[in-house]
């Protein structure tokens, strides 16, 4: 075991999913102050943080907090740029004392640190043209713990050429790991360079901004959040203003509090949602091992026990009845055929490095838990309509055969299996219908999917915006997932806390780091996700194909004996009327009833299993990822960091989307089974 690699982030997950609160505040600012705004502006910048710090804790001890958010000491991350000026006067140490908070300092470079420095020395420095301030800003950079794994700070790859267009990104990616911005400046918004591009990017993104003016005689403003349809509002800060903000981005009260037809508190909603955490926080069928994690799929989160009995293993054993690996290998084997780009035979070589970064284990944790839920209730339910096909053609048998006997005992015998059959189908359906193992099949999967790409993002420093995935305003409208399900919204949410809390990754963007990520994503995340969907419709084609034939041999078969029954009957009618109505009358009259319920069972469990549309959609999204595996190895030394997260964004929606889609899909076989 790497001696860097901390289980206790698995192992409280496993405990508890649920993140600490987090708040994350980025700060920006002019480089020059006016002298005699300073102690104007300290004191504004210290009561803003003593506000916050007063509205996290009271809102921490509201009721939806003990549903959302883990029952440890609050975060507060304040992120800067640390360039000279309001960047560095945000995080001074007699600022920002948080009592009873925890407080992480984070930090995004435009540049790599060596490159950055030049700003301050004296030739380029805007506070001391004798000195510079290299030294003050190596020594912030110690209290940020520079160097250290832990350490949150991103060093990007700007072009030192076009300072302008560095800066700006650097901006713009610092709002997009905020939830709410500090801008200590002239508030001149017309030009889309340096803090103007974070306050417009702030509100386009609508992010709560504060307002603290470099002129005189300037209150404060606070410019709202946007979200959620909210209208734009700039006005007067005041600390119940604050209060209202945060109350809005930590408790989603724009999510949970949604008005419903009679504008009144949708409480029902609310409490659906609500309901969900704790159910997800109840899940105990996992355990903590000892696994190193590969950062794809194996890691040390397990099920305890695969399932609670055997009625679960009934969709595992029809694919091993139905279809054999040799029958897989080979459609396999024509399906790699197409493969031709050499990425395809790259193996990971760098997973050791990666296991001393806090945020990736922090999102691989949690994508852990919900993948290996996921799969354990998309078992249960599958087995269960598969059991239920199956035993209601048992008793449509049983109820054909009964027809055969004369005797009462043996008539009551099959009345009395037929009715178990009917019995033992509504206790599959019930049990399956009031555990939710549909409902907790499709959500697992989903939250899965949506964490899945964050891991890969961190190591670019970028995060994954899960409005990417849907507009915001459409969780006012719809579920996450489907339509009809109430209270599906809560993957968004927790989604959202993970992603705060998880933070990003100590970045340094050099060519090397680039090159080690790009090669690092391509033989887990892309190699892995398409060898999964090659080896899925390789076994979902064979699948499809042996249950299609099956049942279209048992038609077949009808045809064959409902002849023969015509045959035996006519040659009864002329020749001898015993023969009508002997054994093999008999026998073919009971096969001409049954095969027709075999083969219509085996169709339908092919249609509700999906097994031919499941392998079309993985050979599209197949060739999906190999076009964007073969675009990012093609570009590895080429790409800027920023272009690389493009692709990387681009591979999350496209696969966040297909997977949602798909389940919706899914969600309507639910009703199929009533």
């Amino acid at each position: 075991m790497n001696q860097h690699f901390d289980l206790s982030i698995y192992q409280n997950i496993v405990a508890n999913p649920l993140a600490p609160m987090t708040l994350r505040i980025g700060v920006a600012g002019h480089r020059t102050l006016p002298a005699d705004q300073l102690p104007r502006l300290r004191e504004e910048i210290r009561a803003i943080y003593i506000a916050i710090g007063q509205a996290v804790q009271t809102i921490f001890r509201e009721e939806a907090a003990t549903y959302l958010y883990a029952r440890e000491t609050p975060i507060i991350r304040i992120i800067s740029s640390l360039a000279e000026g309001a960047d560095r006067l945000c995080i001074a140490p007699d600022l920002i004392a948080f009592d009873e908070l925890k407080l992480e300092l984070a930090c995004i470079f435009p540049f790599l640190k060596e490159e950055f420095e030049k700003d301050f020395l004296p030739k380029n420095s805007v506070i001391d043209k004798q000195q510079g301030t290299v030294g003050e800003f190596n020594a912030i950079l110690e209290r940020f713990g520079y160097g250290q794994p832990t350490a949150q700070v991103i060093e990007l790859d700007g072009n030192p050429t076009n300072r302008e267009a560095a800066y700006n990104h650097c901006s713009r990616l610092l709002v997009a790991h905020s939830d709410i911005l500090i801008a200590v400046y002239d508030g001149d918004d017309s030009q889309d360079t340096g803090t103007a591009a974070a306050v417009k990017a702030a509100k386009h993104q609508g992010i709560p901004v504060i307002h603290i003016s470099t002129l005189a005689n300037t209150p404060l403003q606070c410019h709202c959040s946007t979200r959620f349809g909210h209208e734009p509002c700039d006005t007067h800060y005041t600390t119940s203003l604050l209060h209202k903000e945060l109350h809005r981005v930590l408790l989603f009260s724009d999510v949970l509090d949604q008005a419903g037809p009679d504008n009144k508190i949708d409480d029902l909603r609310k409490q659906k949602i609500l309901a969900r955490f704790k159910q997800y926080q109840a899940e105990g069928n996992l355990q903590l091992t000892r696994d190193r994690p590969d950062f794809y799929d194996a890691g040390p989160i397990k099920l305890a026990r695969k399932y609670k009995d055997k009625t679960a293993e009934a969709f595992d054993i029809l694919k091993q009845v139905i279809t054999t690996p040799e029958r897989i290998q080979k459609e396999l084997k024509r399906l790699k055929k197409q493969d031709i780009d050499p990425a395809a035979t790259e193996k990971p070589e760098n997973v050791e490095q990666q296991l001393s970064k806090p945020s990736l284990n922090r999102y691989f944790a949690a994508y852990l838990r919900a993948d290996r839920l996921a799969n354990y209730y998309a078992s249960i339910h599958r087995s269960t309509f598969v059991l239920i096909y199956l035993l209601g053609a048992a008793a449509l048998i049983t109820a054909a055969t009964a027809l055969l006997f004369q005797a009462t005992g043996a008539v009551l015998l099959c009345v009395v299996f037929e009715l178990g059959f009917l019995i033992a189908i509504f206790v599959l359906y019930w049990r399956d219908h009031s555990k939710k193992y549909h409902d907790r099949w499709l959500e697992y999967r989903c939250l899965a999917e949506f964490l899945r790409p964050m891991r890969y993002l961190s190591l670019l420093g970028s995060p994954y915006a899960i409005s990417n995935f849907r507009d915001t305003e459409e969780y006012l409208h719809r579920e996450v997932i489907g339509h009809s399900a109430v209270g599906r919204s809560w993957l968004y949410i927790y989604t959202e806390t993970i992603n705060r809390w998880a933070g990003f990754n100590a970045c340094r963007l050099d060519s090397d780091c680039k090159q080690s990520v790009s090669h690092f994503v391509r033989t887990t995340w892309l190699n892995g996700q398409i060898s999964y969907h090659t080896y899925n419709a390789a076994a979902m084609r064979v699948l499809g194909h042996r249950l299609g034939r099956l049942s279209f041999w048992l038609f077949v078969a009808t045809v064959v004996i409902v002849v023969f029954k015509l045959i035996t009957v006519g040659r009864g009618l002329a020749i001898d009327p015993e023969i009508a109505h002997g054994f093999f009358a008999g026998s073919s009259a009971w096969l001409a009833a049954i095969l027709p319920i075999l083969a219509t069972t085996v169709y339908a469990i092919r249609n509700h299993a999906e097994f031919d549309i499941s392998a079309q959609r993985s050979l599209t999204m197949r060739t999906a990822l190999i076009a964007r595996r073969k675009k990012l190895r093609n570009g590895q030394e080429t790409l800027t960091s920023g272009q690389m997260a493009v692709i990387l964004n681009d591979i999350a929606t496209i696969t966040i989307k297909e997977t949602a889609d798909w389940l919706e899909i899914y969600e309507m076989k639910e009703s199929e089974l009533g």
